[in-house]
Order: structure tokens, then sequence, then C-alpha cells
């Protein structure tokens, strides 16, 4: 290992030593009172080194690039800044080489030749120069405006010795075997010799002084050509390397047919840089063609000893034949083709087998070809004997006599009908790639590495709103939003190191410039040797609007089910409050002076009811009684009423489908629906307008799109309240149905009107639509199902007269709120009823079970803990068939109560209500004839 690291320190020295001497030559040929020199040989031995020898004898270069400069009175950083430049060049030029052509430093290879000159001469040696200027502009010896004309100074010098000196020393130093002779070692001297001579008579005589002798200049290229052609890359670069050095010494001495005078030396320097660079690339480059021929023709010699016989052993059909198509010659592989011997085939004509759509066109091929032009490869079907036809791809020369006239034809095919059967279906895949690209609804682009759009469907077209024609060859960052092209950018850069299926939901852009939300997934794929990226683009603002439509679904179901539970316990009080207040009126006398703190307790209380109520209505756990009615019947009855409610500068126009159908609906709850709806826009009008109520029969076959939700197809009525007041902004709308917001002043609104309005649509099975922009006025739509049922006609006041009271029966009265349930007893007491009190569903069972005697009448509420009012019913009428029920609550969430008192077969008191109220309600069960339903 020792020896074998002494070797390569005495290589580096050795390479220091050549570098150094290379660098005194280089300052003793400079022009221009020694501060350009044409030709840089320590750049050339430089890179030939580490091309020889490897990256690992760089610190040669530097610390010979080093010892340069520090011969001449330089700074330090320009010297330290050479070495460096010098050694990065020479391994940046390397590196290219190897990296992009693969170098092989006999340069037996046109590649080679184009490498050196491309990227070892032209674009590699920048680095040295930029090094070797810089140290000047650091060391204070240069401004650093004039680096760009120095950089040029200094580049010049180190790409011509890549050029001359480079080439030769690899030629000689790499590993390729000559076989020398006698004849060829006096050919080479001879014609060496005469170079020198020829470069000498040239250059260094009389006879080759100033610009007029320029032609002589070229006397070399005959023997430069000799060389190159018999002796290889050997040759050129010696030969270039001779002529190169005499004609730049005769300039150094103010001759040769380049010289133009000592004033105009920058331009000798030009024309004999020019001169040596034509010299050495087009010398380099006949070498390399002459190499590569030979190399060619060695090859075919070896192909041709080794396949010889390679026609009749041939799988392609070779045949030749006549102008008339008789064949003359067939090989094995034609004879079996067609299942026919060759003494079968010769003289016939081939033309028949042809299929006769496709004979003319091969005939007239053949008449295009002549003596410039002898070949022609075409497709074309035969006919096989079992009259299948079958592709051949057939390549057919003519040959020739001296006059151009045809003497013969020449074809060679193959079956070629996989490869047309694989093309077509192919081209069927990419048709029906193109129609699903072209039937999706998804957009789908095909990004180039850079993001740069190479395709774009139909899909996307509708998407963006842009043509194809207009997206293709912008950037996809383009389509986006500023927000969104940061991350979309992360994104890319980040499957660009990282392949696997990427997918973000960004702000995208269509052409009129509005943004919208998409989905963006990002794929990879490859195209042969191309990596493209797939960008399938979703719009997703429809799934944005449901999924803002759902949470705005789940904050009102939220603040419904808390609406309901305060409800429910404030009806609890208000009945023991109205109760209480009715009991006491009933002891009080006219004259009572408490007589009037009561009535307004009483009055209080009733209005705080109503409160409870609109709570109840918006989170539809109110227990309503709908019946069939026509919305045009609801809007005249209350018409006087909405004149009395709105200004009398206000006009109030109905317009009312005659033919209008029916609805299902509580009439109360739809009659303070519309007054609610009308007190709105009264208040949006505030003082002058037009408030329009309109009917219609609406029928969809299609969803409908509505403010906050979808309107299924189906058949509806539609009742609409529109004005012509201030209107909303959409911030207000995002609002509009929520309890308690209200945009009026404090105290002129308790933010529930609205509120109401939605729960008794969505208790009904109907849908609200809201439309509104600000200054323009408000439109409110109600959707409610369309019944075909007869209208229900509410039995007048008065027609069925109450029974009288009669006491005397035993009620079962089952309340968990005490106060509710001690007032209620008191009532009923007072009625002459006994009562029996249980507090919750167990102990009412427990009640009922335990007393002998019989029950009349079971009077529950719906919601208490543990058991609802309806299992209690359930219970004890299974051991008390025909006991008559009364339910009661503020609200219940029992569908199956709430249907059947829709439906008018429970009995049912809705909280808060008078004892008169309770005591008309039970005389009306017990006097009921036959069993409850």
């Amino acid at each position: 290992m020792h020896a074998k690291r002494l070797s390569t320190v005495t290589r580096v020295i050795i390479l220091t030593a050549f570098y150094f001497v290379g660098g005194i030559l280089g300052r003793e040929s400079s022009f221009l009172d020694g501060d350009v020199s044409l030709v840089w040989p320590p750049s050339g031995i430089a890179l030939a080194a580490i091309l020889l020898f490897g990256y690992g004898f760089w610190p040669g270069v530097a610390l010979g690039a080093l010892l340069v400069g520090l011969l001449t009175v330089t700074p330090l950083s320009f010297a330290v800044g050479t070495a460096i430049g010098s050694a990065a060049g020479a391994v940046v030029c390397t590196y290219l080489l190897q990296r992009f052509v693969q170098f092989r430093v006999t340069l037996e290879r046109v590649r080679d030749v184009a490498g050196l000159v491309v990227l070892g001469s032209v674009m590699g040696t920048t680095v040295n120069a930029a090094f070797n200027v810089g140290g000047l502009c650091i060391g204070g010896d240069l401004p650093w405006e004039k680096f760009a004309d120095e950089w040029i100074v200094w580049w010049v010098p180190n790409a011509m010795a890549n050029l001359v000196v480079a080439p030769a020393i690899l030629s000689w130093g790499s590993a390729e075997k000559w076989q020398w002779n006698l004849n060829r070692t006096v050919e080479a001297l001879g014609c060496g010799g005469l170079l020198v001579l020829a470069t000498f008579i040239s250059f260094e005589s009389w006879y080759g002084q100033g610009v007029q002798s320029y032609p002589l200049a070229y006397l070399p290229y005959p023997f430069l050509v000799w060389l190159a052609l018999r002796f290889g890359q050997r040759g050129a670069t010696t030969g270039t390397l001779l002529v190169a050095s005499l004609a730049i010494h005769a300039l150094l001495l103010d001759r040769g047919p380049f010289f133009m005078g000592v004033e105009r030396e920058r331009e000798s320097l030009l024309l004999i840089g020019t001169y040596i660079s034509v010299l050495a690339i087009s010398n380099m480059l006949l070498a390399a063609v002459s190499l590569e021929r030979e190399a060619a023709e060695n090859s075919v010699r070896d192909s041709e000893r080794r396949y010889r016989g390679v026609v009749e052993d041939q799988t392609e059909l070779i045949w030749r034949f006549r102008p008339e198509g008789s064949l003359t010659f067939v090989n094995e592989a034609y004879c079996r083709y067609y299942g026919k011997t060759r003494s079968e085939l010769l003289g016939q004509s081939f033309l028949p087998l042809m299929a006769d759509d496709d004979r003319q066109v091969v005939l007239l091929s053949f008449e295009t070809l002549s003596a410039r032009h002898p070949l022609r490869t075409f497709d074309f079907r035969v006919v096989m004997l079992d009259g299948r036809a079958r592709w051949q791809n057939c390549t057919v020369r003519g040959i020739f006599d001296e006059d151009g006239k045809v003497v013969e034809y020449q074809g060679v095919a193959q079956d070629v009908t996989a490869r047309k059967e694989a093309e077509e279906a192919l081209r069927q895949s990419g048709e029906r790639v193109r129609t699903i690209l072209n039937s999706m609804v998804d957009g789908v682009l095909t990004l180039d590495e850079r993001g740069v759009v190479e395709s774009f469907n139909p899909a996307a077209e509708r998407i963006f709103g842009f043509a194809s024609a207009e997206i293709l060859g912008r950037p996809i960052q383009s389509l986006l939003g500023p927000e969104a092209q940061a991350a979309f950018t992360a994104c890319f850069e980040l499957h660009l190191k990282h392949a696997g299926p990427r997918s973000i939901e960004v702000s995208a852009l269509r052409r009129a410039g509005d943004s919208f939300p998409v989905d963006l997934a990002i794929s990879e794929m490859y195209l042969g040797s191309r990596r493209l990226f797939i960008a399938v683009v979703r719009d997703i603002s429809e799934r944005r609007r449901l999924e803002d439509q759902f949470r705005q679904a789940q904050k009102m179901e939220a603040v419904g089910r808390l609406a309901a539970g305060i409800a429910h316990d404030f009806n609890n009080l208000m009945q023991a409050i109205i109760g209480y207040c009715n009991l006491l009126l009933r002891r009080l006398g006219e004259g009572d002076t408490g007589r009037d703190g009561v009535v307004q307790i009483e009055r209080a209380a009733e209005r705080a009811t109503g409160l409870t109520g609109k709570l109840l209505s918006f989170s539809r756990k109110q227990v309503l009684q709908p019946k069939v009615l026509s919305l045009n019947s609801v809007v005249q009855d209350i018409h006087k009423l909405l004149q009395r409610v709105i200004s009398a500068d206000i006009r109030v126009v109905t317009e009312l489908e005659p033919a209008l159908g029916h609805v299902k609906v509580d009439p109360g709850e739809i009659e303070q629906a519309i007054l609610n709806l009308v007190v709105n826009a009264r208040d949006a009008m505030q003082s002058r307008g037009q408030l329009t109520i309109h009917t219609a029969n609406v029928d969809t076959e299609e969803p409908q799109r509505l403010f906050g939700s979808d309107l299924p197809p189906g058949r509806y009525v539609m009742l609409s309240v529109a004005d012509t007041g201030c209107g909303m902004t959409p911030d207000v709308k995002a609002h509009l149905f929520e309890p308690f917001f209200t945009t009026k002043e404090q105290g002129k609104g308790t933010g529930l009107g609205l509120s109401m309005v939605y729960g008794m649509v969505k208790q009904s099975n109907g849908y609200l639509d809201v439309e509104s922009e600000l200054g323009q006025g408000t439109v409110f739509r109600l959707y409610l199902p369309r019944f075909d049922e007869a209208v229900e006609h509410a039995v007048a006041a008065g027609a069925a007269p109450l029974p009288p009271a009669k006491g005397g029966k035993t009620i079962l009265l089952v309340e968990d709120e005490e106060i509710v349930r001690t007032m209620l007893a008191e009532v009923l007491l007072e009625e002459g009823h006994t009562v029996l009190e249980a507090n919750d569903g167990q102990q009412a069972i427990e009640v009922a079970a335990s007393y002998s005697g019989a029950l009349d009448l079971l009077i529950t509420d719906l919601v208490m803990p543990n058991l609802s009012g309806r299992e209690v019913c359930e219970r004890v009428q299974a051991a008390r068939p025909g006991l008559r029920v009364l339910f009661m609550s503020g609200y219940t969430s029992d569908e199956v109560i709430r249907g059947q008192i829709a439906e008018a077969h429970a009995a049912f008191l809705q909280k808060p209500f008078r004892p008169e109220a309770l005591l008309a309600k039970v005389r009306e069960i017990l006097s009921a004839q036959g069993p409850q339903s």
C-alpha cells in the first residue's frame, strides 16, 4: 500500500513539474507585452492528466498553478484563485465529458471530438477564466466592471490549449495498440518531415510574409489529412500541435501570413487563433470519421465472415423480380411463407399474391424509384393460399443499369400482421382513452416536470371556462388563486421528490376571475422516458355548499335541542303559574283588591307562553295538529289583520292561484308564520313600499337549489312574501333563522319570528327559500307538500256543547313536576274527582297495580325521566284494558304520539293550559261513547 501511495505522490509531483514547465512556455509565448497567451499549455496538460489518471490528481494541477502564479509578482489572491480555478476547471471539464459523452481518451469517435470541443474547450474552461479574473479583482489589480472583458482574454488561451495540447497528450497517453513496422515508420517520418517543411515555408520563410500570403497558410493541410487518415488521432493531434507551435513561433517573430503589423497585433491573434482552431477541430473530426469508418468496415468484414449465407438463412422474405413482376430469385423463407417450392415460384409474377386494393398503390411506388432514390418502404397486404390476408412491411430497391433504366427490383419483407393488429388495438385503445377523458365530469390535465399544461380535457374547459388552446403551454399555477399557488407548488415539489398520489384542496380561478374550491389529485406517469404528471381537478363547490349546509343544520339542531329543553322546563313553570292564577281568580270576588294583580300575572305568563311556543316551533318539538286547508283561504282570512299590522303607506298586493292545491299544516301555525313574514317585511320597508303575497302550484322533476337546502322533485304549493325594502347582506342571510338573531334595535324584536317560520315549515315537511340583495328587497318562499284530500272544515264554536260538570271519577295523574302536579290535582279535586298522584312513570305503574278500584282516566305528562308518558300508558292499559288516556306536554320527541295527535287519534293538551281547558277535556273524554282509539 505504501509503494502504491508513493507512486501516486511521485506522479503528482511529475504532473506539477509538467504544469510548471507548461506555464513557463505559455508565458514565454505571450503577446501584447506579455499579457496574453494564445495557447495556455497548462490548461491542456491539466485536462489530459485528470482524464487519463482520474480526479485524484487535481492537487498536482493546483500546486503547479500556484507555483506558476507565484513565479511572477502577482497578488497572493490571484495565485490562489488561479490554482483553484485551474484544478476546478480540469475537474469540471472531465465531469462534463464523462457525464454527457461517456468520453473515450482515444478520441476514436466523432462524439468524443465534439464533446471535447463543446464541453471541454468551450464550456468547461469558463471556470478557469472566472477564477483567474476573480483573483485579479479580489487582489485589487482589476476593477470588477472589467470582469467580462478580461474573462474573455483568459478564456481563449485555456480553450485553445484544450483543443491543441490536451488531444495530443490524450492520444499518446491512451492505451491504444499500434502495429509498427519499417514501412509504417518510414511513412510517418516522411509525412511528418513534409508537414514541418510545408509549415516552415508557410510561416517561417520570406515567401509567407504578410496577410497577402494568407493562402500559403493552408499548405500544411494535405499532410495533416495524410496524418489523420493514415495514423489516426495520434497523427492528427501531433500534426496540429506541430503546425500550431510553428505558427505561434512565427507570429512571435512578427512573421507569417497572419502578421498584420505591430499596431494590429490583436487582429493577428484573432486570425491565427481561428486558423489553429479550424485546423485542430477539422483534423480531429477527420481522424475520428476515418477511425469510425475503419471500425465499421472491420465490423462489416467480421459480420460477413460470420454470417456468410445470411440470405438463405434469413427469416425475412427476400426476392428479386423483373419490372413486369416475374420472379428471378426467392430465398428459402419466401418459399416457406407462401408454401411453394422455388421451382413453382421462379418465372411467375408475384403481383397476383397482393391484395387487389393494394396492388395499384404498390406499382405506383415502383415507378417513383430512381437511380438517386432507389429505395422505397411501404406496407401492403398479401393473400395466402387459405384466403387469409396478411400484412407485410417491404423495402424495395431498384437495380439500375448505366443508363438509369431499371433492370430488376429486389424486395425484402417481413410479416407485420401482429404489429398491425397491435397498432389497431393501440389506436382503438387511444380512442377509448380519449372518449373516457372527453366524457369525464372531472377535469384532467397533463403536466410536465415544470408544471406546464400539456393537455386539457373538455371537462377542464367546462370547469375553468378556458378553451384548451388558451391553457396549453401555461403553468397550472395560472389557474389557481394567489393563496393556493404556494400550496400547490409545495405539493408538486414534494411529489417530484417522493413519487405517489397526492391530493389537496385549493382555490381555483375561472375565466371570469371568480374563485371556487377544487380537489386537485396529482399522480405520476411515464410516456417512454418522459416523466409526466396527471392532475385530476374536481369542482367541489357543491360539496362545500352541502358541508356548510350540514354544519348549519347541525348548529340549528343543537340550538333547537337547547331551545326545546328550555321551553319544556319553562312551560311547566308557566303551567303552574297560569293554573294557580286561574284558581285564585275563581276564588276572588269581582271587587276584590288583589284580583287585578293576579290578572296581570296571568297575562305576563301567557306572553311568556307565546315566547316558548316560538322556541318550540323553531326546534320542531311543538305538537302540531295539522289539517288539510287552502293557503288562499288562510291569506284571505288574515288579510284585514295584515292591513292593521302594517303601515297605511305600504301597499299590500295578493296574487293567489285560483286552482291552488291543498296543504296539510297546523292552521294557527301557518297564520302565525305568514304574519311573522309580513311583520318582517314591514320593518324592512320602514314607511312605504309594496308587499306582495303570492301563491302557486309548483311541480319539479329535478332537484332545485334553495337557500340552505335543495328542493327535491315533487308536487308543492308555494307561498311567497316579497317586499321592496332594504334587502340583506350575505352575512345577515347566513344567520337569518337562528333564534334571537335580529338586526333590529334593542327592545324592538325578539329574534324568534323567522326562527318560528323555519321550524313550522320544517316540521310540516316543507322547504324555505330566501332571495335578497342589499337595496333590492327580499322574497321568502314557502314550499309545502301538495295534498289531494278535501279541505277539513273546522266545527263552529258552540256547535257541540260540552257536557255539564260531573265528578265522582277516579283519575290517575302522572306528572314529574311537583308544583304542576299539585295544582292539577287541586283543580280535579274541586271538580269532585278522586285523584291518585304519581311523580314518575314507575310510581304510576305501581299505583295503578295497587289500586283495587276502577280507574276511569289516566292523565300523564309525555316527557318524563326514565319512562315516557306513552310507555306508562302502554303498561297501565295492558293491565286495565279500555282505560281512557289524556296526554299533556309542552312538546314531545315521541314520533308515535306526535303522529297519533296529528291524526286526532290521541287526546292531548298543549302546556301550558288553563284549568278550564283541562276540565273541559276531561269531561269530553269521560262522556265519549265507545272505546278510546
